[in-house]
């Protein structure tokens, strides 16, 4: 006889599987939070304990999880065959074998498929935290140095450096982040748009993360990690300190789950701000940047960003990176950057290289030079019929 416990955690394993299929995004806000703690969690446990005894928890723990659900979903099915009547009766002796030995194979059987169904955490630790699947650590490098190529449109067709002398910048503006001055004293601009932190005499750049359905939230650890890239840059103020602030809204209103799947061809260049409207930015427009996790269907591309702009799309992919940030930090830095130093394009070294290399985690001289000497560049066309 099945335990209330056991029946309530079944209903309740069904209940959100259930949801899952009909509202995946809304489903992955309200589980982000307990993710992002287990996801926390492992990183924790790969980086400090050593790689047999990590792997060991794991199978063991996935083991044992597995085993307990199939066991009370097990007893929950036969609490409800005992309840259908005898033609379900019928039913369960037509199926099961009525001698010992036939029934010792099928619990055999059924024992072999919960141990093979316990690794179910391991593809992703691994994909995770040690390179991906074999296919990915096939020469990663060589793959590496095409996932950000001709990841970049100008908004409109335009030439970029045209788009961003089009661009009439709010003045006065002391540190060039395109955010006049009073608005950052404020805190908010005339429209009601919080900038939270903002300085006048320090650059910030707010940013809008949504979330195709069926993508991962940016974790606790990703957000400290993009803030922390963007801190350390080597970009002086007007107050004399240097780096840039990064504000992220990732959560409702206007951040978190777009409620649709995001599938984007990067080559097109109104498909990388289609989703730059006033339904998911409203007064935000050319205030705040847009970063969409979704996915981009083009080969070895994991991001494409209008330059200059404040749009971009990057691929969910986690996996075949294995430096100081994750692969999605890495992306979203690169593809942040073609918004704000559009005239820079790629460089040969740096965050702009057209690659995910983790030697090239830091800002070039070149790019830093642009953005002290010009500030943040600006897109004339997103302000003509964007914003």
């Amino acid at each position: 006889m099945a335990t209330l416990a056991e029946k309530v955690s079944v209903g309740v394993l069904l209940a959100v599987g259930v949801a899952y299929a009909v509202v995946p995004s809304r489903v992955s806000r309200i589980l982000s939070p307990g993710t992002t703690l287990i996801v926390d969690g492992i990183l924790w446990a790969d980086a400090t304990l050593p790689r047999p005894l990590f792997l060991s928890i794991v199978f063991l723990v996935t083991t044992v999880v597995s085993i307990l659900i199939a066991i009370s979903v097990g007893r929950v099915l036969y609490t409800l065959l005992k309840l259908g009547g005898p033609r379900t009766k019928r039913a369960y002796e037509f199926v099961m074998p009525s001698t010992p030995i036939g029934k010792v194979i099928v619990g055999m059987g059924l024992i072999t498929a919960f141990l093979f169904g316990s690794v179910w955490g391991l593809p992703y630790v691994l994909g995770e935290l040690d390179g991906g699947s074999s296919e990915d650590l096939v020469d990663n490098q060589a793959q590496a140095l095409s996932v950000l190529n001709g990841d970049t449109t100008t908004a409109g067709g335009g030439e970029a450096l045209a788009d961003v002398n089009a661009y009439d910048r709010p003045s006065p503006d002391a540190d060039g982040d395109r955010l006049r001055d009073g608005w950052e004293r404020a805190g908010e601009t005339p429209d009601g748009v919080a900038l939270s932190d903002a300085d006048p005499d320090r650059m910030d750049l707010y940013v809008q993360v949504n979330y195709g359905g069926g993508t991962y939230p940016l974790s606790e650890t990703e957000k400290e990690q993009l803030r922390r890239v963007w801190r350390e840059m080597p970009v002086e103020n007007p107050d004399g300190s240097t780096g840039i602030a990064v504000h992220i809204s990732d959560s409702p209103p206007r951040g978190g789950g777009l409620g649709t799947q995001v599938s984007v061809n990067g080559s097109e260049s109104a498909a990388i701000h289609q989703y730059y409207t006033d339904r998911y930015l409203g007064q935000r427009a050319c205030r705040y940047h847009q970063v969409v996790i979704g996915d981009v269907r083009e080969s070895g591309t994991a991001g494409v960003a209008d330059s200059p702009g404040f749009a971009s799309v990057v691929e969910d992919n986690r996996s075949g990176y294995d430096g100081n940030v994750s692969k999605r930090v890495h992306v979203i830095t690169h593809e942040l950057l073609h918004n704000v130093a559009a005239p820079v394009g790629h460089t040969e070294d740096g965050w702009l290289t057209p690659s995910t290399d983790p030697a090239e985690e830091h800002l070039s001289d070149t790019t830093a030079r642009y953005i002290e000497e010009n500030g943040f560049a600006g897109s004339g066309y997103y302000q003509r019929n964007l914003c």
